[in-house]
């Protein structure tokens, strides 16, 4: 198993470097150390006097990139170690709590710059020789520096810190430096006591120098046996520099006056202001080209609930008069429009991306909103001589009643193309153009079909008149904000609001009531939709923008 948490170390690593001597290594098998000007004699040590029990806690990064190549190298040292008999390995995972508390948790919890407190609380609760930590530094795209540090618990002491220079594909290095580190110093432990104190930094760093073969002569020159104490203090205090400083347009004014000299954004293939992003952004070149590429040629998908409010329901009238012998109609007035109110609504939409912050969607949703209903109904009679017309409504026809309500499914959807400000890494106002569609229910199914045969059963029978399904359509604007997690996943809230434009939104009798009395007026429909959603958006693919590799690119600060 390998652990994977990330933590500060430097700053532990400079106290320690100052408050303890660097003591070094030992040969890899016995050295013959009364031997004067000679070269170094290796005699055996038997496995028992060799045994050592290392805790190796996770290596640390300053960033998520170096982070990750520590955990990476963490699982190398403890597979390597495990494999060779002359070592028993644990994790943090692997042993006992500490004050009650799992190992893990109580070196998470470890304040700043005392870590190295902490694993000597955690090994010596373990009761293991040494602990082994280090941190892991992103010097360019393909190089990194790892710092290891090996503590000894029974001394309580920082034994010996090395660095150690890596390109990708080198990990396999570190475990065999490890390795060489902590035999040598065992070795070196048992012939302590034959040591002259004053001398011992010395011979130590003599001793690893020497190797019996090619392979130990290739690590030992990997490694920078000469660390300067302060070297720790002083990396820490420029990275922290570079990171306060930033780049200006005035920083790249002056590097176009340098005569002879190609702008450093010229060799990466980069416009001034994408240059001046990813000097300021803090991330690897990769990591920058997929931000700054934002949602270009990107597929979006995304899901919303809210609410409409406006013309989201539909407003009928119908009556008819009969003849007195109800063998024909002989007066009939209808009317049907749009009505204001609000309803729930739930949708999903699909989407491209054309440029880093410029989009186009086209979604659908589904709302549950109300149709209202009058009908009117009955016979006439014919009129008196003296009363000047043909036909009046039967004095004894059933009073009209209330206005009826029901529930109905409504659908709608638009088509829009989004453009985000990008003034905050995070949070994105977003504004939109484009057009709404909205289908409202109908009231009957098919003229053409006898009442009796159609199924369902029409809502308003034959004898009133009814109209064509309603679609109204219209352009529609939007203002929103997005909140943009990473590339791949954000959340959005949006307020669409769209104008209706179609000529039937209201629809009425060619012919008003000649008979029928009190018929209602159809009023305007109500002039547009207005929505309020919020929702997550996933998004999938791209392309980040290309850099181009030139000899200057790893001269560019990355922290």
């Amino acid at each position: 198993m390998i652990p994977t948490r990330p933590f500060a170390l430097l700053g532990a690593l400079a106290s320690a470097l100052l408050l303890a001597p660097v003591l070094a290594w030992a040969q890899d098998d016995d050295l013959d150390l009364d031997e004067e000007g000679g070269e170094a004699i290796f005699e055996e040590w038997g496995d028992e006097e060799l045994f050592q029990r290392v805790l190796i806690v996770p290596f640390a990064g300053e960033t998520a990139e170096s982070s990750g190549i520590g955990d990476l190298l963490e699982g190398y040292v403890a597979t390597a170690l495990d494999n060779s008999g002359q070592f028993e390995t644990y994790l943090l995972d692997e042993v006992e709590d500490v004050e009650d508390v799992s190992a893990r948790l109580y070196y998470e919890g470890c304040p700043p710059e005392q870590e190295l407190g902490c694993q000597f609380v955690i090994g010596e609760s373990s009761r293991v020789d040494r602990v082994v930590s280090g941190r892991v530094t992103v010097q360019s795209d393909d190089r990194y520096r790892v710092v290891v540090t090996i503590l000894g618990v029974e001394n309580a002491e920082l034994e010996f810190t090395y660095a150690l220079d890596l390109a990708a594909g080198e990990e396999v290095l570190l475990p065999r430096t490890v390795e060489l580190a902590l035999d040598r110093l065992r070795r070196e432990e048992l012939l302590e006591p034959l040591r002259d104190a004053e001398a011992r930094a010395d011979r130590r760093r003599e001793v690893v120098s020497q190797a019996r073969d090619a392979e130990e002569q290739e690590l030992v020159g990997r490694m920078r046996l000469e660390v300067d104490e302060g070297a720790i203090e002083r990396a820490e205090e420029e990275r922290e520099a570079r990171a306060r400083s930033r780049v200006t347009t005035q920083d790249l004014e002056e590097q176009k006056g340098i005569e002879g000299i190609t702008p450093d954004w010229e060799q990466m293939g980069l416009t001034e202001r994408q240059y001046l992003s990813y000097r300021n952004s803090g991330l690897s070149t990769e990591d920058w080209a997929r931000k700054f590429a934002g949602h270009r040629l990107m597929f979006l998908v995304s899901a919303h609930v809210g609410f409409a409010a406006g013309a989201t329901g539909l407003r009928y009238y119908g009556g008819y008069l009969l003849s007195d012998n109800l063998s024909s109609t002989v007066d009939s007035y209808s009317w049907q429009r749009s009505t204001g109110g609000t309803s729930p609504n739930i949708g999903f939409s699909l989407g491209f991306g054309l440029l880093r912050n410029l989009n186009i969607e086209a979604s659908i949703y589904y709302s549950r909103s109300k149709v209202y209903a009058k009908l009117a109904s009955g016979s006439a009679v014919p009129c008196a001589t003296d009363e000047g017309c043909a036909w009046k409504p039967d004095p004894d026809n059933r009073p009209t009643g209330d206005w009826t309500e029901q529930a109905v499914d409504t659908f709608g959807g638009d088509i829009m193309v989004r453009y985000s400000i990008l003034v905050m890494p995070i949070v994105r106002p977003t504004v939109g153009l484009g057009a709404v569609w909205q289908v409202y229910p109908n009231l009957y199914n098919d003229p053409n079909i006898p009442d009796n045969e159609e199924q369902p059963a029409p809502s308003i029978p034959s004898r009133f008149q009814t109209y064509g399904r309603l679609v109204d359509v219209g352009p529609q604007v939007e203002i929103g904000v997005a909140l943009d997690f990473n590339r791949n996943l954000g959340l959005f809230v949006r307020a669409p609001v769209a104008l209706l434009v179609n000529p039937n939104r209201v629809q009425e009798s060619p012919a008003p009531p000649t008979i029928i009395i009190d018929a209602p007026e159809p009023e305007n429909a109500p002039p547009g939709l207005f929505r309020l959603v919020v929702g997550v958006q996933g998004r999938i693919g791209g392309k980040p923008i290309k850099i181009r590799e030139s000899d200057n690119v790893d001269e560019i600060d990355e922290y």
